[in-house]
């Protein structure tokens, strides 16, 4: 949307002094300015939880079994085992997925 707004050529005389764009230039691109703020705020609103909800697959809770041993559940969701293979495939996605996901989100709020 950055890109878009910087090939549209300027509107009007010069901007007043403090003013990023002329209110021409905000009446023309409106719609591009309100989804630049809309897209900038699901990030910034969105992105704790995101996180948390994939950092919270790595998380195994430790439970006694009854008979002298302890399994182990993940904390997300309690019907998958950590010493599964359900739960190796979850683990790699969660990986795969944070590895991928944070960094876009971050620079998405830099920019």
């Amino acid at each position: 949307l950055l890109h878009l707004l910087k090939k549209r050529p300027s509107i009007g005389g010069t901007k007043p002094r403090g003013q990023a764009m002329t209110t021409e230039r905000m009446k023309r691109d409106w719609a591009i300015i309100l989804g630049m703020k809309s897209i900038n705020m699901l990030v910034v609103y969105l992105f704790p939880v995101v996180v948390k909800t994939y950092l919270s697959a790595f998380v195994c809770i430790r439970y006694h079994d009854g008979r002298g041993g302890y399994v182990q559940i993940m904390a997300a969701d309690t019907q998958i085992n950590c010493s599964s293979e359900t739960y190796r495939y979850i683990w790699i996605q969660a990986t795969i997925a944070t590895l991928l996901i944070v960094p876009c989100c971050l620079a998405i709020m830099v920019l």
